[in-house]
């Protein structure tokens, strides 16, 4: 009896052991986070940056938080896109995004997207190729700055805020950059009422939102992988790995670094244009051999061609400071040379002038 009772006691404590550690896997199986494996290859400055164990899930998992969360970040995005230029010119998600891609969403949904099927350089390709060029941002894609991860409106806590630099982990969809010193992403929505968000999105002289220097250049956070590495944070004063003399404690520091950029290819593309026009017009009234019109005629087509390619480009500098300085000294250059062509060859007299219009 007795070594039945043991044999039935031992066999008891097995099946009660293996019952306890079934009742343990069932309440593992039941947390609605349960620990994952997170990585992302090539990018763990950016992981450790968000300060997250990164074994552990941190967002929802069930149907119904999955959808509440995508709701959410989809809306915010949707709303910036309807608001630009992009979207007026009839692109949406998808145009970028392949909708079949989506996979499933974790924490993770914040800050990243479905996969795309087109590159901003796909469709900008005069941008593209100014800014292969660059050497001060070579390693920086045109996300990081066009798209620089923002906090929504409703979680916003104004200009002297410090969780928002943190609460700044979705990709915004505004696009453009507004260098403006006094532009500000964010503006107080003054019809703002019990329970609505207090703010919102600041519009431009073309009714358009937008990006201003301090989100582009000055604010990046730590969750945004583009910009971790060699230049997390950018160039903020905050969080940034950047030498000191690069970190811009203000929106006009941020400006005063791109006037330098912009101030001289402004200024000498003014002079071509003006030089182009004027040249257009001389070349009605000179006295040129056909071969000097010719060589002249070929100078203005280069000079030409640079100008527009600077005015398309539209970063007057940003996007490559000493090649786009270099493109409109070159288109200069130009139309000096067809200008002293011209002033060599001499002009029509008023007479001969009055006997072509007669003819």
């Amino acid at each position: 009896m007795t070594k039945i009772s043991n044999h039935l006691m031992k066999g008891t404590g097995v099946a009660l052991a293996i019952l306890f550690a079934g009742a343990a896997w069932a309440a593992e199986a039941a947390d609605p986070y349960p620990p994952v494996k997170f990585d992302l290859p090539g990018q763990e400055a950016f992981v450790e940056s968000l300060k997250l164990d990164p074994a552990r899930h941190e967002g929802p998992q069930t149907v119904e938080e999955q959808k509440k969360l995508l709701t959410k970040v989809y809306n915010q995005k949707v709303e910036e896109h309807a608001l630009t230029t992009h979207y007026s010119k009839g692109l949406t998600c998808i145009s970028c995004h392949d909708q079949q891609r989506v996979g499933r969403p974790d924490w993770m949904t914040s800050i990243t997207a479905p996969a795309m099927k087109q590159e901003c350089g796909d469709c900008h390709e005069v941008q593209k190729k100014v800014f292969a060029k660059t050497d001060a941002h070579a390693k920086t894609t045109c996300v990081a700055c066009h798209m620089p991860n923002i906090p929504a409106p409703e979680e916003f806590q104004g200009e002297d805020g410090v969780e928002q630099y943190y609460n700044a982990v979705r990709r915004s969809h505004l696009y453009k950059i507004n260098v403006d010193p006094k532009a500000r992403t964010y503006v107080k929505a003054a019809d703002a009422k019990e329970g609505e968000r207090l703010w919102t999105y600041a519009l431009d002289e073309n009714e358009r939102p937008f990006v201003d220097i301090v989100w582009s250049c000055g604010r990046a956070t730590p969750a945004d992988y583009t910009l971790s590495g060699e230049a997390q944070g950018c160039h903020s004063p905050n969080n940034s790995t950047l030498d000191e003399g690069l970190r811009y404690a203000d929106q006009s520091a941020i400006y005063f670094e791109i006037e330098k950029w912009q101030r001289p290819v402004k200024a000498v593309f003014e002079k071509v244009g003006n030089g182009l026009e004027r040249v257009k017009q001389l070349l009605e009234v000179t006295r040129l051999t056909p071969e000097d019109q010719t060589e002249v005629r070929l100078m203005v087509d280069k000079a030409q061609e640079i100008y527009d390619q600077v005015e398309e480009d539209g970063s007057w500098g940003v996007h490559a400071p000493r090649y786009l300085l270099e493109r409109v000294q070159t288109a200069e250059g130009y139309i000096l040379k067809a200008q002293k062509i011209i002033d060599n060859g001499g002009y029509l007299s008023a007479a001969e002038k009055k006997a072509i219009l007669t003819k």
